[in-house]
């Protein structure tokens, strides 16, 4: 078999790219004058799995060289130079894609050669791409590099007397980029820690942040109307709701700025931070605040409305699940249904029959079309752990409002046995799930039991305990359990 770097590169190319690498090998300014077109062509044969058997040194170079005496050393010479021309060809494209970048390389070079003049043109054309392009990850990088250029050329021009507000400026940028960098990481720790259990030993991000105190900054910012003041907030409060989720208003003040302010931001920037505001409402959720329910819900609706919850670059299924069910959750069946068959197609393509079937089967629970759901089950790829606990938890309900009381049983035993051994189910999340079913299965026994006692007790325990998962569902099964024992 050939070497798989080289045809794990080859098959990521699509037919034109494929065939536009074949003009960049065919070049002697990056081929060295060596020919290494006729052993990609042969490789081109097995576009793009590069899966036949038939791909083997020993073919390719009968082909290469027919009759002549197999030489390893040659297709070994062949694959190595070829990989490295097609991690060139990598380089030209992404080059070729980040205008920035290219204006940036372009401008140093200009620099390096003394045209001052064309270097602060180039500097110019950077900062038009920049405010054009909207806030986004490399937003605040890319303005500090163009602060950093007009320093250069000052100096370069002998004008230090005229660097100073670049300096300033430059600090601006820097202060807003790591903010922005902080509360991307905090957020990112926070949710790691709830949905897959990680744990931290010496979190030093977490020690930073608890001691940046940047209310002063931004009241400054605001008596002085710096343009950047509400971003600067933004990041800020978003810091802080992940650090403290009892302090709702960090939570409500960061929706305020972002739907004063979404237009400036790019669409993946747009997701991040609606992503970040999400993540806030399901743990509240789980902290047993129901009200944010209809806020996850009301949140999903501006991503939809604004083009915002399935940016190009990274469809989720986990967003498109979530979106679902906060508008199932507020009763909204209809525009669930809506936006489960207008954006299935919005995830990847091997996602997107699994990913269905689950949708399917909460709106037909949703209905009461209990069949349906077992069919719609039977569908389901599992793709992570999180598709699991839903689909067990899924059949428990289903097989418990279709009257299989056996069948649920066993399948009580079977969720606490998976929820107790594996390690990826974060601790918060298997305490709640183990709650979920010891309420079922008590709820079994009452049913079958009828005593009024004991169901009034059950019944008091779900209603106290309000981060009881699907705690609606159990109280609705209780309250039917009472009605048939009197």
């Amino acid at each position: 078999m050939i070497n798989s770097k080289l045809t794990g590169i080859l098959g990521s190319f699509s037919k034109a790219e494929l065939k536009e690498f074949e003009k960049f090998v065919n070049s002697p300014f990056f081929n060295n004058g060596r020919n290494y077109l006729p052993f990609l062509q042969q490789l081109k044969k097995f576009h793009p799995k590069f899966e036949d058997p038939k791909m083997t040194p020993e073919f390719i170079y009968a082909k290469l060289h027919p009759g002549k005496k197999f030489n390893k050393q040659v297709i070994w010479n062949l694959t190595s130079n070829l990989t490295k021309l097609a991690e060139e060809y990598l380089f030209f494209m992404h080059s070729k894609k980040n205008k920035f970048n290219r204006l940036a390389a372009i401008a140093d070079e200009f620099s390096n050669r003394g045209l001052n003049s064309y270097y602060l043109k180039m500097i110019g054309e950077m900062a038009k791409f920049t405010s054009e392009a909207g806030i986004d990850p490399g937003y605040f990088q890319r303005n500090i590099a163009i602060q950093n250029g007009m320093v250069t050329y000052y100096q370069l021009e002998d004008k230090q007397h005229l660097l100073c507000q670049n300096v300033l400026e430059e600090g601006k940028w820097r202060i807003l980029s790591i903010v922005r960098d902080l509360s991307r990481i905090v957020n990112d720790l926070v949710t790691n820690a709830f949905m897959y259990n990680a744990k931290y030993d010496i979190n030093i991000p977490f020690e930073f942040v608890k001691n940046l105190n940047l209310d002063n900054v931004i009241k400054f910012a605001k008596e002085r109307n710096y343009t950047h003041t509400d971003i600067l907030e933004m990041y800020y409060c978003s810091i802080l709701a992940a650090l403290d989720k009892t302090d709702t208003a960090h939570y409500y003040r960061l929706k305020e700025l972002f739907k004063r302010n979404h237009m400036k931001f790019s669409a993946i920037e747009k997701h991040d931070i609606t992503t970040t505001l999400s993540n806030y409402c399901n743990l509240m959720v789980t902290e047993g605040k129901s009200d944010f329910k209809k806020e996850i819900f009301e949140i999903n609706r501006f991503e939809i409305e604004n083009d915002i919850a399935f940016p190009k670059t990274s469809p989720s299924k986990i967003i498109y699940i979530q979106i679902l069910r906060s508008a199932l959750t507020a009763n909204e069946i209809d525009w669930a249904k809506n936006f489960a068959e207008k954006y299935i197609g919005k995830l990847k393509h091997s996602h997107q029959k699994p990913v269905f079937a689950m949708a399917n089967a909460f709106i037909n629970s949703k209905l009461g079309n209990y069949p349906a759901v077992l069919d719609n089950l039977k569908n389901i790829r599992f793709i992570d752990v999180r598709d699991k606990i839903n689909v067990k938890s899924l059949q428990i309900r289903t097989y418990y409002e279709l009257g299989e009381t056996e069948t649920v049983l066993y399948h009580i035993d079977s969720m606490k046995h998976f929820l107790n051994s594996n390690p990826s189910v974060s601790e918060q999340s298997k305490q709640n799930q183990l709650l979920f079913l010891s309420y079922l299965q008590r709820i079994v026994s009452a049913k079958e039991k009828l005593d009024i006692y004991d169901i009034e007790l059950l019944i008091e325990h779900i209603s106290k305990n309000a981060s009881a998962i699907h705690r609606e569902w159990l109280l609705e099964k209780t309250a039917e359990i009472k009605k048939g024992a009197q």
